[in-house]
């Protein structure tokens, strides 16, 4: 029955996968960097356009700037969605809101927008506009803020369920569609 709280779903890793893409440097290469460097573009401290620039100098003294910024473009993508998740996320919407919860720099509404997201959830918890990134505390306080009360929170972190599981959320640590689907049904989500 609506009314019940909002299901609150990840991004990365559970609706948005990432194909393999070749930037011409060793596999992991701009991960590690990205990750490292990634706090405060996802905690709003800095544009994401200051992060991959940031990522691209830091790249530029072990590879030189034209190949460390040809590789970053490259690893810019906006990734494609996970339609099985996509249509559970829309057969979840027939009952109650779904509000994604991610991890995200200032990109997120373009990525969103490119990828026909924007019009399929009925929110966005974006870390970069709250200030905090899961597993924070102040995260998951921010989204129940802005999206309510929480019928079931996913997340492909063990982490960050557990996180979301001290505050009382009641949680699914993502691994397949599947799981997904029952883990819904669970919940009383699904039509």
């Amino acid at each position: 029955m609506p009314g019940r709280g909002v299901l609150l779903i990840d991004l990365d890793g559970v609706v948005r996968l990432w194909p393999p893409v070749d930037t011409g440097l060793p596999a992991g290469t701009i991960e590690a960097v990205a990750f490292e460097l990634a706090h405060a573009a996802l905690t709003g401290a800095m544009s994401d356009g200051a992060w991959r620039e940031a990522i691209v100098a830091r790249l530029a003294t072990e590879f030189g700037t034209e190949p460390a910024r040809v590789a970053v473009r490259a690893w810019s993508q906006v990734g494609a969605l996970d339609v099985t998740v996509l249509e559970l996320i829309r057969r979840v919407r027939s009952r109650t809101p779904v509000w994604l919860a991610t991890n995200a720099t200032s990109r997120l509404p373009m990525d969103l927008a490119a990828l026909g997201l924007d019009q399929e959830v009925d929110g966005v918890v974006n870390s970069s506009e709250v200030g905090a990134a899961k597993p924070a505390e102040a995260f998951f306080r921010a989204a129940i803020g802005l999206a309510g009360p929480v019928a079931l929170f996913v997340d492909d972190s063990p982490g960050h369920c557990e996180a979301a599981s001290r505050l009382g959320l009641a949680t699914h640590s993502y691994s397949t569609s599947e799981r997904l689907r029952v883990a819904l049904h669970d919940a009383d989500l699904l039509p």
